[in-house]
């Protein structure tokens, strides 16, 4: 009895001392994983602050690109919109030139019809050659009157430069000329159908 009570507690001691042993050695590897854990734990922390920066910088990138690409679609939008003014504005001067070389025509045509009416004596064909002349002003002062303001009636229109006297027998007006030198003509023509220079 005594042998065994001996043997029972050499067992009992030796199992006390691997329980000390083995729970020296689980209190030291829990030490270890809490120390893994906390390092996890701290980079986990310092992993997520960098992506949520990282995630902020990014839209903030995205908003500030967003921001530029309104500020270009604006300006596309009025560069197109110069560029069709651009367009309209070249094509009224283009229109302009066309009309100012037709008028240049239609003065060169009248002035030379003008001094054959002065050196004619002829009243038919003065009154002839000056319809003929109203008719070629017409166009001409309707463009003037479009662009400066020029009344649409021409000169020839109005019988300017004519003198009226009527036969107290038939009551009718007769027509004379007024004697108009070539230098007061082209005064005249200067006056009325002066263009400015394109």
């Amino acid at each position: 009895m005594e042998k065994f009570q001996s043997s029972f507690e050499s067992n009992t001691a030796k199992a006390d001392k691997v329980i000390s042993i083995m729970g020296s050695t689980l209190k030291i590897e829990k030490e270890k994983l809490q120390e893994v854990r906390t390092g996890h734990k701290s980079d986990h922390d310092d992993f997520q602050t960098s992506i949520s920066s990282k995630i902020y910088k990014i839209q903030d990138d995205l908003t500030m690109e967003r921001k530029i690409m309104d500020a270009i679609s604006v300006k596309t939008e009025k560069f197109k919109v110069l560029t069709i003014k651009i367009e309209n504005v070249e094509k009224q001067v283009n229109d302009l030139l066309s009309e100012n070389a037709a008028m240049k025509s239609y003065i060169i045509d009248v002035t030379s019809m003008l001094l054959d009416i002065i050196e004619t004596r002829d009243s038919m064909i003065m009154i002839m050659v000056k319809k003929h002349i109203a008719e070629k002003l017409r166009p001409v002062f309707t463009m003037l009157h479009r662009m400066e303001g020029v009344p649409e009636s021409s000169p020839i229109d109005k019988k300017r430069g004519e003198k009226v006297c009527y036969n107290s027998r038939r009551k009718t007006p007769n027509l004379q000329p007024t004697q108009l030198s070539k230098e007061n003509l082209s005064l005249k023509a200067k006056k009325y159908f002066s263009l400015k220079n394109p």
